[in-house]
């Protein structure tokens, strides 16, 4: 095939919609559980293309980098890479500004962080400590420079033939956490149904276009047929390959309907697919500013107070310290159990 050749087959070829669900806080005892979403139409990549041949990070290059990329407008990576990386000013500088700056490219433009929350549909816990005025974002730079990083990122997608779609993000808190757990008699459950629900809108919103979801491995599991069966009672599902590292699936719609969608669960996903790592900053950065809210209210009611991330060793030193003040029920609503 000639290039010029090769260059109008790209250009016919249809555009691939391209899903990645991630979560942040499965194992603390504090703070709420945050499963992140983002979506993306990528022009000329064909319907069936598969998440595996729609490199985001290739197609963007010129303005989308891993972590340490300097060079980059922004830096899309595992949260786990970007979080108090190395040069950065503010702890969730990195998340923050990639965050923000793909959801001004979906067409929202939050100024705080409760318009954050919003624009991600994310629930508001009703807890006391979640509540308080809202906070201006973004925290780590301003909003002139984030302004510039939007107009640079979107300039950047339309080259490469990309959009971004939507970002989402489901939150469980802790109350909500503790009741689903008893129901169901484990976290990873929980997990998994949260992670569902994003499928699931994948699947209500672009079905028709044979969608692929990439989803970051779910523990230890291989097989994920009838949990996948459940989330999709109306549409039957396919295994096409269960491996250690990666299990794969088609969805199908019933009597019919012209609704199909690949899901994806793969080890390390968010290094491996740029959609699966912006959910994987998405869920960070939603659940980083419900922690900020939870830790102001504490601190204003015991002097001294450090911050937690609500994580092992240090959730117990922060309980302790704030034991005095709890009561029965706000212990029931503040600490997961599992």
């Amino acid at each position: 095939m000639t290039r010029s050749a090769a260059r109008a087959a790209r250009v016919a070829a249809p555009a691939a919609i391209v899903a990645g669900v991630d979560e942040a806080g499965y194992g603390p005892r504090i703070g709420p559980l945050a499963v992140g979403l983002s979506v993306f139409r990528v022009e000329s990549a064909g319907a069936n293309a598969g998440a595996a041949a729609v490199d985001l990070w290739s197609r963007l290059r010129r303005v989308v980098g891993r972590a340490g990329d300097s060079r980059a407008v922004v830096q899309v990576d595992d949260s786990k890479r970007l979080k108090g990386a190395a040069g950065s000013r503010h702890p969730m500088g990195r998340i923050e500004r990639g965050v923000l700056a793909f959801l001004s490219a979906a067409g929202e433009d939050p100024r705080d962080d409760l318009a954050v929350m919003r624009a991600l549909g994310a629930e508001a816990d009703l807890a006391p400590w979640y509540d308080g005025p809202a906070v201006p974002a973004p925290l780590s730079t301003t909003s002139e420079h984030l302004s510039v990083l939007a107009a640079a990122l979107r300039s950047g997608l339309t080259r490469g033939g990309v959009a971004v779609e939507e970002m989402r993000c489901e939150t469980v808190g802790e109350a909500a956490f503790n009741e689903r757990v008893a129901e169901t008699g484990s976290k990873a459950a929980v997990n998994f149904a949260a992670a569902g629900r994003c499928m699931r809108r994948v699947w209500r919103l672009y079905g028709e276009q044979a969608p692929t979801a990439v989803v970051d491995r779910q523990g230890g599991r291989v097989c994920y047929g009838g949990a996948l069966a459940r989330v999709f009672p109306d549409a039957r599902v396919r295994a096409l390959d269960e491996q250690h590292e990666r299990s794969e699936y088609e969805i199908e719609g019933r009597a019919g309907a012209q609704r199909r969608m690949r899901v994806v669960f793969e080890i390390g996903a968010d290094g491996r697919h740029l959609p699966v790592a912006l959910a994987s900053m998405t869920a960070k950065y939603v659940r980083e500013l419900a922690m900020a809210r939870l830790n102001r209210y504490w601190s204003r009611r015991v002097p001294g107070l450090a911050p937690t991330a609500g994580y092992g060793v240090d959730a117990r030193r922060w309980l302790r310290e704030v034991n005095p003040l709890l009561t029965v029920t706000d212990r029931r609503r503040l600490v997961r159990r599992a």
